[in-house]
């Protein structure tokens, strides 16, 4: 019987191994105890050994132990750790966290090299291995949920018997339902280096049976933790995972956890800026998986939010495959700081409105085959059905179904929304972005309805514009108008055909009455205007009246380019006394009417420039290149009656970009030549906008008189550099600090030909540098700065005060 004891050694293996196999299991969900939101990433370790693992971005949590589960330590940075006793019979922990009010600091006492700089320099090491952006394609399915409500919810309910009956009415509303609830289905194509597309299937506003706008809680945070500068709603942040920032940022291993399951292990680091460092940063947890030292977990917030946000993010990456880590949840907190709501009769207090998003990817796939044919210039584009999804749609996609709270969110705003048209109000913020507001059939052109020059004064007019509502293929629009100083009537109208609209193709027959900025510089497709630039149009106070006829071509091609030719028969009256003389016949009368036929063509050049489209209107949202716009103009004498034979080309170039520690720098240069014998209002006046004290308005010369210049020809550019807050920030003054350089030459052929007018020329080069402390501080979400301008060089007077300017700058936040 020899085969006995090999047997029994069998079966006793098999029964160690099978009770090794036997796992014990347990869940449940981590919360704040004071306002029951879940907490993410909370560190649960068995039976006080190394096993254990994390909460979910939702709070919720699964253990595994090949022993039985007799107690789990919970830990998470600013709150008590805790020991919880668990029975056999226990299979759902619902565990309450207590936040400690303690600040870490850097007197830690550690080795001489800080033990986690070794996990953070690998994880810098292995960016490019873990980094989604450099795959070679990914795609998903992302479901997001926003939900809009007051920080009246972090107050514990056992403080109810402190508030007023007031207070009590509102929190009793709060606990009933949110002020507001978003919800998206986006499918997302990536493919490498940069080609993005979007796809937004199903959207849904609480308040609107029609939804106008996209919140994407993506263009909120990065779906990837890796790039050396994130941007947060729109702040530009240095990411602790980047080349040097052991150096700049303070690291501690807070926690370590094995997972006997994975076979790795998680180091919990705390981060954020060094003292005694003055740079925009980070502040949170970093989870670095030991499997390539992988991002698993990131919780951060700036570390100094002195703007009218507040966000903080969470991100949570699981492994898709045996190489590639991949983002899963994304989480999103936002706090409405500029938002106040004064509650309560007794004692005022005053809240805000917060935004708590979630985003949950599914459906991943890795480097699958995605042809470039998939993406064009549009980026996120809304599909027309997305707004009609019914509940069976939707709940494909939601993680949970939507709880009491949300239902009535729902059916309370839904019935608002009703009654008080919001889904008309809407349209009309959108159409606002493009300066109209729609009234059924047609659009109100706000650009019409009032303007103030130092010309005309105060104008008063109205105009209108059909939309879609009428035709897609054709539009009609006409405006009238008045001036108040100049005591002159101005009027016009076109019609525009839309042929091929993928392509943006306008065919427009137009002809108006109005005025002109003489010498000034107009480009037909001029979308890189900032709004800013436009307060120069207070200071123009010599102008010309023109009227224009003109038909004109624009289109779209070769995705980045936007082409456009005009053929124009212009007759431009002076609106000042003036007279030009051209050999041996002077025109004698201080006001003649010059005339013009000119065809001009041109371009705008906005390489990888992204677009957001819906089913009304396309919107841009920007490029990282320079912008290009060229337009050539010839003039023909004898043709459309016209009086001069002259060429003219103008030009302007502009980037801005972000330089890590060193701030947000711009560039803007323009460029013109006029090669012929025209009067003044063909030329270029310099570009000034002095005022010894008036608003900032960039890309103009703020210490130049205006129109003390004239050239033919003529070169400018227009630097400035904004540190943001790296140069000065103290407990209560932490402005903005920006310093600017401009510079122009110019010149002037056939001086004798212009009369009745005194000007200068800039042979010589014009110089002017300037110091703005922009944020100083805020007025109904007005950023509000001061600064001053110096001007230098050859053209600067003899007293100092003439050559200074002081501004305002004006600036609008997010």
């Amino acid at each position: 019987m020899n085969w006995k004891l090999p047997a029994l050694l069998v079966l006793l293996l098999l029964s160690q191994l099978n009770a090794f196999s036997q796992h014990h299991h347990i869940s449940g969900r981590v919360t704040d105890t004071e306002t029951g939101e879940p907490l993410a990433f909370v560190s649960l370790v068995v039976n006080n050994g190394l096993l254990g693992g994390y909460s979910d971005i939702d709070g919720k949590f699964k253990l595994r132990s090949p022993k039985e589960i007799k107690e789990i330590r919970v830990s998470y940075v600013g709150y008590q750790t805790k020991t919880i006793k668990v029975g056999r019979a226990t299979e759902f922990l619902d565990i309450k966290m207590v936040k400690l009010n303690i600040e870490l600091t850097e007197v830690v006492i550690m080795p001489k090299e800080n033990p986690a700089h070794r996990i953070i320099n690998r994880a810098i090491e292995n960016r490019n291995l873990n980094d989604p952006s450099k795959l070679v394609s990914f795609s998903y399915t992302a479901y997001e949920k926003l939900i809009f409500t007051s920080d009246l919810d972090s107050i514990s309910h056992a403080d109810t018997i402190h508030q007023d009956s007031s207070m009590r009415e509102i929190r009793k509303f709060f606990d009933n339902q949110y002020i507001g609830l978003i919800e998206n289905v986006v499918r997302r194509s990536f493919r490498y280096p940069d080609y993005n597309f979007q796809r937004v299937v199903a959207t849904k506003i609480s308040g609107f049976q029609d939804p106008i706008f996209v919140f994407l809680l993506s263009q909120l945070q990065p779906v990837s933790f890796y790039e050396d500068v994130i941007d947060i709603g729109g702040q530009k942040l240095i990411n602790p995972i980047s080349a040097g920032s052991t150096s700049k940022y303070f690291f501690l291993i807070k926690d370590t956890i094995h997972s006997e399951e994975r076979r790795d292990t998680t180091f919990v680091i705390y981060y954020r800026p060094l003292k005694r460092t003055n740079f925009e940063g980070l502040t949170g947890l970093l989870y670095i998986n030991t499997d390539q030292y992988a991002i698993q977990n990131v919780i951060a917030r700036p570390f100094r939010e002195e703007g009218g946000l507040g966000i903080r993010i969470q991100q949570m990456y699981e492994k898709q495959d045996s190489l590639h880590w991949f983002p899963v949840q994304l989480n999103t907190d936002i706090l409405f700081k500029s938002i106040e709501m004064d509650i309560g009769t007794d004692s005022v207090q005053k809240y805000h409105i917060v935004g708590k998003g979630r985003s949950y990817l599914k459906d991943i796939e890795i480097n699958g085959q995605i042809s470039k044919r998939k993406f064009s210039q549009v980026e996120i584009f809304v599909d027309p059905e997305a707004y009609q999804r019914d509940e069976n749609y939707w709940e494909q996609f939601r993680i949970d179904s939507l709880n009491k709270r949300e239902q009535r969110t729902y059916v309370f705003m839904d019935s608002i929304g009703k009654a008080e048209h919001l889904d008309r109000k809407a349209r009309s913020i959108e159409t606002m972005m493009t300066g109209r507001i729609p009234l059924g059939p047609v659009d109100l052109d706000m650009n019409k309805l009032f303007r103030y020059n130092g010309f005309e004064g105060t104008y008063l007019g109205l105009g209108m514009l059909t939309n879609r509502r009428l035709a897609h293929w054709v539009q009609l629009g006409g405006y009238v108008g008045y001036g108040l100083n100049d005591k002159t009537s101005k009027y016009g109208a076109k019609i525009s055909f839309f042929p091929f609209p993928a392509h943006e193709v306008e065919a427009r027959f137009a002809y108006y009455f109005d005025v002109r900025e003489s010498a000034g510089v107009s480009l037909f497709d001029n979308n890189s205007i900032v709004l800013y630039e436009r307060f120069r149009n207070f200071l123009i106070n010599q102008m010309d009246y023109e009227e224009n006829r003109q038909v004109s071509l624009s289109f779209r091609a070769m995705k980045y380019w936007k082409f456009f030719v005009v053929a124009s028969q212009i007759n431009r009256k002076s609106g000042f006394p003036y007279y030009f003389s051209l050999g041996e016949q002077p025109y004698n009368q201080p006001h003649e009417t010059y005339k013009y036929g000119q065809i001009s063509t041109g371009f705008r050049f906005a390489f990888k420039e992204k677009f957001l489209q819906n089913a009304r209107t396309k919107i841009s949202m920007g490029t990282n290149y320079p912008i290009l716009l060229l337009q050539f103009d010839k003039g023909f004498k004898n043709w459309l009656d016209g009086e001069f034979d002259y060429e003219r080309v103008d030009v302007k170039i502009s980037k801005s970009f972000y330089i890590k520690y060193i701030g947000q720098f711009s560039l803007v240069v323009n460029a013109g030549l006029v090669n012929g014998a025209v009067p003044y209002n063909e030329l270029y006046n310099g570009n000034g906008s002095f005022r010894q004290l008036t608003i900032y308005t960039p890309n103009s010369f703020a210490t130049m008189r205006m129109n003390e210049f004239l050239s033919d020809r003529y070169a400018s550019v227009f630097i400035n550099h904004n540190f943001g807050k790296l140069l000065l920030r103290k407990k209560y003054f932490h402005p903005d600090v920006a310093m600017a350089v401009s510079a122009a030459f110019g010149s002037l052929k056939n001086r004798e030909n212009h009369h009745l007018v005194n000007f200068k020329t800039m042979d010589k080069g014009y110089f002017e540098s300037g110091l703005l402390l922009n944020d100083l501080f805020v007025v109904n979400f007005m950023k509000v700065g001061i600064g001053g301008y110096y001007r230098l060089g050859t053209y600067s007077y003899k007293d100092w005060q003439d050559n200074v300017s002081v501004k305002f700058s004006l600036l609008f936040p997010l």
